[in-house]
């Protein structure tokens, strides 16, 4: 898994997280674990917010062709079958995330503690941490941690029928919106008895969610005295295993994309940046740019594009 910088960036993610450094392997490793999973959790909710959109459009075409006397209607299209399938691997990502971060707080306070949060809280009082790291957690959780553990653990425990997906509907009252049923909340599962009083849209609890476990995390980063620092590019040599014999050749590459817009000219800035190996083993870095004849190419491929659309 690979984290964006620029996407993190962009949404001021994780930036205290990234200004906390502790000179040992096993906290970089899961300083980086938390960075690639907060990307695929950002990831995930702007693929389902553009398939809601989507689902949204195509509701809306035949809409007026419906007799819609009850406020929902059950509603299947490509793009809603995407938008379930989101669901579950999002789930897990949260989970994961609210896990390793307990694995963050072990390593930095030089401390055992279990690998599940879940666990965690079944004895908090027996974990020797911050006051405050204490707190944040328990907080967290009441408010939204142990709400993400129950429905990923449905998700991937109820092999039959998934009561995470199989409630989907387009609710067009009081206005159209994209609705994934969630059951109410139990201390202790009880697939008989689900019960739906509560009316929890799984597009609102995974948003809220996202946001819930990093706030989390950024507040652990800032009781641990961390200032916000924006995340840079970085690439993982270690997944190459040995590296000798020594000889000259490309390690890595870093391909480098961004757009920026300047006096209402759009520019897209194309790079890269190759990681190579010396005879005596020593890492070099050097950027690669595009010369004209491909900088030609890629306009003409673009031009070509905007011309099909235009037709």
């Amino acid at each position: 898994m690979l984290y964006l910088p620029e996407l993190l960036n962009q949404h001021r993610l994780f930036q205290h997280l990234n200004g906390l450094s502790k000179e040992t392997a096993a906290f970089g490793d899961l300083k980086d674990a938390i960075l690639n999973r907060g990307t695929d959790a950002i990831l995930r909710m702007e693929r389902i917010r553009s398939l809601n959109n989507n689902v949204l459009n195509e509701f809306g075409l035949f809409a007026d062709q419906m007799n819609l006397q009850d406020d929902k209607v059950v509603f299947s299209s490509v793009s809603m079958g995407a938008l379930l399938s989101e669901i579950s691997p999002l789930l897990s990502t949260i989970r994961v995330l609210q896990n390793t971060t307990l694995g963050l707080i072990s390593v930095w306070e030089s401390t055992s503690l279990p690998q599940s949060m879940n666990d965690f809280m079944k004895k908090k009082d027996s974990h020797s941490i911050s006051a405050e790291v204490k707190n944040l957690i328990e907080v967290y959780w009441e408010k939204s941690g142990k709400f993400a553990k129950f429905y990923r653990d449905i998700d991937q425990h109820d092999f039959v029928t998934s009561e995470v997906t199989s409630r989907y509907f387009v609710m067009h009252e009081p206005e159209a919106i994209t609705y994934v049923e969630l059951p109410d909340f139990q201390e202790v599962t009880k697939r008989s008895k689900f019960t739906y009083a509560d009316g929890t849209n799984a597009l609102e609890f995974l948003d809220d969610a996202c946001f819930e476990v990093h706030e989390l995390i950024e507040g652990i980063s800032k009781n641990y005295g961390a200032d916000p620092s924006p995340i840079t590019p970085s690439t993982r040599l270690t997944q190459l295993g040995d590296l000798t014999p020594y000889r000259p050749r490309t390690l890595a590459t870093m391909f480098e994309q961004n757009v920026e817009n300047v006096d209402g000219k759009t520019t897209l800035n194309l790079g890269a940046i190759r990681i190579d190996q010396l005879e005596d083993g020593r890492l070099e870095c050097a950027k690669m740019l595009l010369d004209e004849e491909k900088i030609a190419r890629i306009n003409e491929g673009l031009a070509g594009r905007s011309g099909t659309a235009d037709d």
